[in-house]
């Protein structure tokens, strides 16, 4: 590749790495601007250069590891399940991105210490930008921040344990709790505005004919309606309670947030994220282009640095918008791009944008809706920042970067491709491309790298979005990602009950005797 960039990197103060697969811990920088790392068991220092930590990371030989969980290391595997809990609790969900934003503040500081005086800024600070009423005080968040650092550093060590107080324990099998989803959503989630007592009544019925056909000792008890109100309130959302009784426009003027996005003065502050259709393209199955073998205009989802304009992070692919594609996408984003070198080695030059950014701005699409995208981003270290509804204003760099994409890629065979576009009953476009899923990839990694990310702009005063990008970079270093971290946070989740014949995922039936033992665990309900 012509051209290479070398960004400056930032590490914790004793932050555990791995080195060509042996553990070490950040030392500190040498005169030289070298990082000293001291091998864990061999207590030997050894020097790396910025470029040569690059060149690692790029080749999966370098990578920032977990802290460890000072306390109660018996907890890792249930703080390694905090994610999920926190994700299906609203109210678990609002309180963890609350602690969070002022112990992220704290470790965004960079300071050592967690002293009042220091506390004392910061948390007014982080009160006026996320205008919390009842801001808690230094000794509050002193405790927070021990959590966090006891907890590993993760973002699911500030969960509230509030499911660990009282009894713990369910009177209600799996089945019970099956049928009582189903009284709700057909009794209860209904327009018009039905009252609960609709679905206990459900539940009776529904009970009763269940009931009907299992021996006297396997009659399944019933929640009273005193119980079912409570499960109501632990089962549903407040949003989906409005929407499926009032609908989608009452529940969006209730809860969905309005403001505008803020500043930002360097790369990795602030990414914008969408998706869109790529209508001057034509894909086709197969390992060359085929008319016969059309699968259609494939989709893209882009995260772009608000700061440069440089696109950080690219997916492209035939789902449609959806929660899979935006972590893919985030995915590509926040990891180095060492696999241009090797898949393109055409491409003049390197693909340099990496990194975890302070914030994300998506709209307000269903699957950034998802509780599981602000939890994952949470767990990365990442704001989320929805925008208004129906002002892509809020995001125009992205919007601006998808129009200048469908313009410059423009077709390579003019073919019209008419017989397609009529049977798909869809308006015939001048020109379309033909084009393999394997070539679309290249030809769009070609384009972001040789020409959009190096063509002078006029707003930037003749300079590039890659110059903004290395400029920003050499002033502002990078903290290199945990690709660990970054694999498990951006995995989608699914939930199951597990039932006498196993469990159902995607179409597909899963039974073993590992998950007849997890029916009968204690304390266990879903897989």
């Amino acid at each position: 590749m012509a051209r290479r960039f070398t960004p400056k990197l930032i590490f914790l103060p004793a932050q555990p790495v791995e080195i060509r697969g042996r553990r070490h811990r950040y030392v500190r920088r040498a005169p030289d601007g070298s990082a000293v790392f001291e091998d864990e068991q061999t207590q030997e220092q050894v020097r790396h250069s910025d470029a040569e930590l690059a060149q690692l990371l790029e080749a999966k030989q370098f990578d920032v590891l977990p802290w460890p969980v000072v306390k109660a290391p018996d907890m890792a595997e249930e703080l390694a399940a905090m994610r999920d809990r926190v994700a299906n609790d609203e109210g678990l969900h609002a309180e963890t991105i609350r602690w969070w934003r002022y112990v992220r503040a704290w470790v965004k500081s960079g300071n050592a210490s967690y002293t009042k005086d220091i506390l004392k800024p910061l948390i007014e600070r982080v009160a006026n930008d996320i205008g919390d009423p009842e801001p808690p005080g230094p000794s509050t968040v002193q405790k927070w921040i021990k959590r966090f650092r006891e907890g590993g550093r993760t973002f699911e060590a500030l969960a509230p344990m509030i499911h660990r107080r009282g009894n713990r324990t369910t009177r209600f099998s799996g089945e019970v709790m099956d049928l009582v989803d189903r009284a709700i959503d057909e009794s209860y989630l209904q327009p018009g505005e039905p009252p609960l007592t609709f679905a206990h009544n459900k539940l009776l019925v529904l009970a009763a004919d269940r009931n009907d056909s299992l021996p006297e000792g396997m009659k399944i008890k019933v929640p009273s309606a005193r119980t079912l109100y409570r499960m109501r309130d632990r089962r549903i959302d407040a949003y989906t309670l409005v929407a499926t009784r009032r609908g989608k426009e009452e529940a969006d003027a209730l809860f969905q947030p309005v403001g505008s996005a803020p500043g930002v003065d360097a790369i990795n502050r602030i990414w914008e994220i969408d998706h869109t259709e790529v209508t001057s393209f034509l894909v086709c199955y197969g390992p060359e282009p085929d008319p016969d073998r059309i699968i259609g205009h494939p989709w893209i989802t882009v995260a772009l640095d608000r700061h440069s304009t440089m696109p950080v992070g690219l997916y492209v692919g035939f789902e449609g918008p959806s929660l899979f594609t935006a972590f893919e996408c985030l995915r590509n984003a926040i990891l180095p791009k060492g696999y241009m070198r090797e898949n393109y080695p055409q491409i003049q030059n390197d693909w340099p944008c990496f990194g975890v950014p302070g914030c994300a701005v998506p709209d307000n699409a269903a699957e950034f809706r998802s509780p599981q995208f602000p939890i994952a981003c949470a767990a990365l270290g990442i704001d989320v920042q929805y925008t208004p509804v129906g002002k892509a204003r809020f995001k125009g760099k992205i919007e601006r970067f998808f129009g200048t994409l469908q313009t410059q890629c423009r077709s390579v065979t003019g073919a019209r491709f008419a017989d397609y576009y009529r049977r798909v009953r869809r308006p015939t476009p001048e020109t379309a491309s033909l084009v393999t899923l394997e070539q679309l990839e290249y030809l769009l990694h070609r384009w972001i790298a040789d020409v959009y990310a190096v063509s002078p702009r006029r707003r930037f005063e003749g300079r590039s979005a890659r110059d903004m990008w290395e400029n920003s970079a050499r002033i502002h270093a990078i903290a290199p990602p945990s690709r660990e971290r970054v694999l498990t946070s951006l995995s989608l989740t699914e939930f199951r009950v597990p039932r006498k014949d196993g469990i159902t995922f995607l179409g597909l039936r899963y039974n073993s005797t590992e998950l007849a033992n997890l029916r009968i665990a204690p304390k266990c309900q879903s897989a």
